[in-house]
């Protein structure tokens, strides 16, 4: 076939949904054989049509026998190397696929694995027909240095970490969530299976395809091969923009979306023992969306040279108005860079010394304590990172709960509270 440009943004194998039987009696597909490779195959045919139905038709997969050995723990055992080739094999040979074949080892080059399409006989097919939901089959990823998921030992920390993410989502899974009424249609489109949500920033017009599940859900992603890096729990709803989330209903209520401000610098001020009191941001001779970037750019960099190079590289983003994300040259990134250096004397040493992902197994924990305190009040939120969103006749009473655990966070870090 001949090239798609939109293969090379082709979406992950998805193992949470599966296609009825239905799709497969409609297509003459076998009915014998084991009962996983059908699972797998209906899964296979699940993640195809919900790609059809988004902005991103092409579904990757690999060919590789070592790599199912690796994501057992995530796919399953339905998702093994035999299953999915022969899925693939049946699939095509039935002309529900195009596939665009990746040659061996060649994903660590061009870091593109084989990709597949449905054809206009599989959407038909999947036409009318309602997906079942599988959900998550591990609640808690882990992911190596270079992002890759990994396998992990289980240990009862990691038993621990599943069993909090299961009671946050028999909470999560009581909310129902919506969409205003009063929401201007323009905003929002729905497909079979997604919804779409429009964003407009600078007169720039964009759209987010988000595929919600029956009832909310989360899971943690934790990094660097530790169970204290990262940690962040994600929801289908984060996806969307700001703007739309403002027009959710949960459990029939309007919504609010209050955050902490100025989260990790706080938390670095206070692992100094210091109260942060003044805006981090502020610098003198440049705008202070300038000061936010480099400052949050360089938490998370290893190095000053690497924090430099990150804001370098959004030169190449646009704005809605056509200007670049970032329009300054090396020299001038760089004195901004220090400029924040000097204007958080206290924190320096940790601009520039990969601190965000420490920072962000912080804020998680400060996440998952804020969804607690909310549920032993009954009150429904929605994780956002370092945002919740809640009804909004609860706003004061999650602010008040979010100042509580803000507090009893630094209390924690500070070395001159914690008497360290």
């Amino acid at each position: 076939m001949n090239f798609d440009p939109r293969c090379t943004n082709a979406r992950a194998l998805d193992f949470h949904w599966r296609a009825p039987s239905a799709i497969a009696e409609r297509a003459g597909l076998a009915e014998l054989g084991r009962s996983s490779y059908k699972r797998a195959r209906d899964s296979f045919l699940a993640s195809l049509v919900l790609a059809a139905d988004s902005d991103r038709p092409w579904v990757s997969y690999s060919r590789s026998r070592d790599f199912y050995a690796a994501e057992g723990r995530y796919e399953g055992t339905d998702y093994s190397y035999s299953n999915v080739r022969l899925a693939v094999a049946e699939i095509a040979e039935a002309g529900m696929i195009e596939e665009m074949r990746s040659k061996p080892g060649s994903h660590l080059t061009h870091g593109f694995q084989s990709r597949v399409i449905a054809t206009d006989k599989l959407i038909r097919l999947a036409q009318g027909v309602d997906l079942l939901h599988v959900g998550t089959r591990c609640p808690i990823v882990l992911k190596d240095e270079a992002g890759t998921r990994v396998d992990f030992r289980e240990t009862a920390q990691t038993r621990r970490l599943v069993a909090e993410v299961e009671d946050i989502n028999s909470y999560l899974g009581t909310i129902e969530v919506g969409i205003s009424a009063d929401a201007n249609p323009d905003d929002w489109q729905h497909t079979q299976h997604h919804i779409r949500a429009r964003k407009i920033k600078d007169g720039r017009e964009t759209w987010t395809c988000v595929r919600p599940t029956p009832s909310p859900e989360v899971f943690r992603v934790f990094g660097r091969g530790r169970w204290d890096r990262h940690g962040r729990w994600y929801g289908w709803w984060q996806n969307l923009p700001k703007s739309r989330r403002a027009e959710l209903l949960i459990n029939g209520e309007i919504c609010i979306e209050p955050d902490f401000a100025c989260l990790h610098p706080t938390l670095l001020y206070a692992m100094r023992g210091i109260v942060l009191q003044h805006d981090p941001y502020e610098l003198q001779g440049w705008d202070r969306s300038a000061g936010k970037l480099a400052l949050n750019v360089s938490i998370n960099a290893p190095t000053l040279n690497s924090a430099i190079q990150a804001l370098l590289k959004k030169r190449r983003d646009v704005k809605g108005d056509g200007s670049p994300a970032w329009p300054y040259g090396p020299a001038e990134t760089r004195r901004i860079v220090e400029a924040v250096k000097k204007a958080n004397p206290a924190i320096a040493g940790d601009i520039g010394s990969d601190a965000g992902i420490r920072l962000m197994a912080v804020d998680s924990r400060m996440a998952q304590q804020v969804m607690t305190r909310c549920r032993a009040e009954a009150i429904p939120v929605l994780p956002v990172h370092d945002s919740f969103v809640a009804p909004g006749s609860r706003k004061a009473a999650v602010t008040a709960i979010m100042g509580d655990v803000l507090a009893h966070t630094i209390s924690t870090i500070s070395p001159v509270s914690s008497g360290v």
